[in-house]
């Protein structure tokens, strides 16, 4: 397996990409200390998450309550 298949990519939607992390976790850490409002998240050639609050129909960020929920797949 090469190298970039084991890293996670965070791209922005407007498509600037924002490098490989070792875990998911800090992709998505990354995505909120910058600020970002929405991005997707692959491993290799595979999207593990795509976080759009404005899009909730597809988005794994889903509206409960009158707050945002992160919907997690087991």
């Amino acid at each position: 397996m090469s190298k970039a298949a084991r890293e996670y990519h965070l791209i922005d939607l407007v498509g600037i990409s924002h490098g490989g992390f070792v875990s998911l976790a800090g992709a998505r850490q990354f995505a909120r200390q910058e600020g970002l409002s929405a991005w997707d998240i692959f491993h290799g050639n595979d999207r593990i998450e795509y976080h759009d609050p404005d899009d909730q129909e597809r988005s794994d960020v889903k509206a409960i309550s009158g707050g945002l929920h992160r919907q997690i797949r087991c």
